[in-house]
Formats: C-alpha cells, structure tokens, sequence
C-alpha cells in the first residue's frame, strides 16, 4: 500500500470518526433521531462512496458502477486532486453538523404529543388526496405508460429517455402522495382497533400500488424519503420503538428497494425468470451490495472530475440560477445553466444519460475549496431557520400537525438533495418542507383545535 492509499484512509477515518462524534452531539443536545438520520445520510452520499473506491482502486473487490461511470465519464486516481476531494468532503459535512450544533440549541417535540385523534387531519380526506394524486400521475404519463406496454419496454428506461411534457405534474404528484402516505400511517396506527380494518385496507391497497407504480418508474429515492419521514413522524407522535417490528419493517423495506434497484429496467418478458435468479443469488440479500451501488458513488466522484478536469469557476452562478428558478419570467435576462450541466460538458458526459453533481462539487464550481465549506454553513442555516420555523409555528396548535410531518419530510430529503448541486435548495425548502406542510393543513381543515394540554411541552413554548 502506497503513502498516499494510506493518507486517504486516514483522512477517511478521520472524518467518519468526527462525523459521528457530531451526529451523537447533535442527538443528545437537541433530542430527535433525525440528528442521527442527517448524520448518516449525510456521511452516506459524500464520503461512503470513497471505501468502495479505495477497495477497487486496491484490487481488493469490483465495483460495476464504478466502472460504468469511469466508462461514461472519467477514469478515478488516488491521487492529490482525490485527496482534496476527500478533504473537501469531509469538511462540508463537518461544518453542516457543527452548524446545527452550534444554531440548534433548543429540544424540541422531545415529549409525547397526545393530541385527541379528532384533532388529527382527516385519514379519509388524506387517502382521497392520495388517490387524487395517484390518478394525475399516471394520467401526466398516460402516453408513455401506454407505448411501454405497446412496446414491451422497462417504463422505467422509457420515461428517462423520453420526457413528458406533463413530467413536472407527474413529479408534484409523487410527491403529494407519498407525503399523504407518510401521514396517514402514523395517525392509522394510533386509531383504536375497532375503527382500522376500512381505513386501513384503503391505506394498504393505495400503499402497493404507490410502491408498484413508482417501483415501475424506478423511483426509488422518493420512496426512501417517504418512509424515514413516516418513522421520525411517528415516533414524534409519542410511538415507542419496538425492536422486533422494526427489524421485520427493515427488511420489507430493504426488499422493496433492492427490488426496485435490480428489476426496474428487466424487460416485462424476462422479469419471472430474473426474479427467480436474484432470490438465490447471495448478493441480492447483501446490503452492503445496496449501500456500494450507484447512489453512494456518482455523486462522490463528481468532486474529483471538477478538481482534475480544467474548468473555470463560475463565480456564483448557482445563486443566480436559484434567483432566476423561484422569478423565472424576468424580461431581458437569459437563464444561466446549473452547476450540472456546467459538470457534464466538462467532464463530456453522454447526451442521454444522467449523472449526479453532488452538492459541494456544485459548490466548488462555483467559488472554489472555501465555497465548500461556506456552502455547509449555509445548509446549517436553513436547518436552523426551518427548525425555528417549524417550533413558531407549533404554537398555532391546529398547526402542529402540518408542521411536524414537514420538519420530519425536510429532515428525510435533506441527505438526499445533496445529490444535486447548490441550486437544489429550491427544491429542499419547496419539496422538503412547504408542499408537505400545505398537504397536511388541507386534510386537518375543519378538525377543530387541539388545547394546549394535549401538545408536546416544547411546542407550548414550555
């Protein structure tokens, strides 16, 4: 092993230690385990892809998406510019969870919330959303879905080679049900025994065909969010962990996502027999398998590509690209492409294929190594304003429920945006936390007010 194999496991270990040190700092000063959710995912799409590199680039296992992307985009070196990619890594991640240390002081929800199930928002109204949403989508996809099936393709290779007009639809109804979803299971679960069995066989069947439907289109990321936003709500709603149901819930979920994974581009001919192959084939059951794949790896390396591939900054680009997202009608101003695409055409991405830019990758175009860590700064602010938010808007006690379950969504797609470059914030606060909160106060309209005695203490400002 090579001086500079070994300065890169060290530098690796390093940061995974402080990583954690942080993650568990940030759990026990402000309560919550979604402190221990945004460590872990943060570690997961910025610096877990580096053992797998580090293992192929000894020859100690194979990776085939590392090879594809090397294929497709550039060949990875352990080298100094991959060094400072892991410096650069590391200290994003550092100074978004030494931020929120240092800006979230206050615990908060950190009792049980015995809110009366007549103050909850309306289970049937959240299922009829649901269902509503569900019905848009496929209507948004309808000719798609139906050349697919004509032409006997994956729906899933389908849809990312041809874009709806109507895919914008598409993704805002995605995202409405699954956030109806990741409501309705909590308040289904805190419902007395006798008044579950309509309600909730509604709530399994609409659940299979979200999984089936979105499985299909191979969106598997929207799902994950979903479900670690449905656990932080329900344990924020007073549930108590039992082990031996969440050991069972892991596994169907691990199921249903390396399922997705491995399937959604088969061909509908072939997809009995790849299934009967993939359930004896030992790496299926491996999650380390799952962890090691695409997700943890495209995102890494884009660092590395903007470090080692000649390409001018872009001095702010991003921020300009946001402004210009959130008032895209102002006359006489061209709209400047995002720090992805900016990536692509450096590093000559395929036409066709898409690819990740990961956050401070996205950010390093921009400014360069102190953007990194500026950009971890900012990441922490927005953690720490839409807390502040969510517990000033607790006090309103009718909007308790709407502001949970948003704060719980924004905490779940908060790892996961850093998949995408600084522009992503639009898409955080909008899709992370407003939408969700907008969904939730549709279906609690009507439900009355609950009295302060039956919120949380901290949501009473105690």
């Amino acid at each position: 092993m090579n001086e500079l194999l070994i300065v890169c496991y060290g530098t690796l270990l390093l940061f995974t230690v402080a990583i954690a040190v942080l993650s568990i700092a940030n759990f026990r000063r402000c309560g919550g385990l979604e402190h221990l959710f945004i460590g872990a995912g943060l570690y997961y799409y910025s610096l877990y892809g580096a053992w797998t590199v580090l293992a192929v680039k000894r020859g100690l296992e194979a990776s085939e998406a590392l090879d594809h992307l090397e294929a497709s985009l550039f060949r990875v070196s352990i080298d100094d510019d991959y060094l400072l990619a892991l410096l650069l890594y590391g200290l994003f991640v550092v100074s978004i969870l030494a931020g929120i240390g240092l800006l979230c002081r206050q615990r908060w929800f950190d009792e049980e919330c015995t809110m009366p199930m007549e103050r909850m928002p309306s289970l049937r109204r959240l299922l009829a959303i649901c269902l509503v949403a569900l019905v848009a989508s496929a209507a948004a996809l309808f000719g798609e879905i139906r050349a697919a099936i004509e032409q006997g393709v994956p729906l899933y290779l389908f849809t990312r080679t041809e874009v709806s007009g109507w895919f914008t639809v598409h993704q805002l109804c995605n995202r409405v049900g699954l956030i109806t979803l990741a409501c309705a299971w909590p308040i289904q679960m805190r419902r007395p025994t006798g008044s579950k069995f309509l309600t909730g066989s509604c709530l399994v069947v609409l659940t299979l065909v979200w999984l089936g439907y979105l499985g299909a289109l191979g969106n598997r990321n929207e799902i994950a969010v979903a479900i670690v936003a449905c656990f932080l709500l329900f344990l924020r709603l007073g549930a108590r962990i039992r082990w031996g149901k969440l050991a069972v819930s892991v596994f169907f979920v691990y199921l249903a996502l390396r399922s997705i994974e491995t399937f959604r581009a088969v061909p509908p001919a072939e997809l009995f027999d790849r299934v009967l192959e993939a359930l004896v084939d030992p790496k299926f059951w491996n999650p380390a398998s799952l962890a090691g794949g695409s997700e943890s790896l495209a995102a890494h390396v884009s660092m590395y590509g903007i470090i080692s591939t000649p390409v001018s900054w872009t001095w702010g680009e991003s921020a300009i690209y946001f402004l210009q997202s959130l008032l895209p009608f102002i006359p006489g101003v061209d709209r400047v492409p995002d720090s992805y695409s900016v990536y692509a055409a450096a590093v000559g991405a395929p036409a066709g294929q898409g690819f990740n830019i990961h956050f401070a990758a996205g950010a390093y175009l921009n400014f360069g190594p102190l953007a990194v860590v500026a950009a971890g700064g900012v990441i922490a602010l927005v953690f720490a304003g839409v807390r502040a938010l969510a517990r000033w808007s607790a006090r309103e006690t009718k909007l308790v429920m709407p502001t949970m379950l948003a704060y719980c969504y924004f905490c779940a797609l908060l790892p996961v945006n850093m998949r995408a470059g600084p522009e992503s914030l639009k898409a955080l606060l909008f899709e992370g936390f407003l939408i969700p909160f907008l969904v939730v106060l549709v279906a609690a309209i009507g439900r009355g007010t609950a009295s302060a005695s039956a919120l949380p203490a901290a949501a009473r400002g105690v």
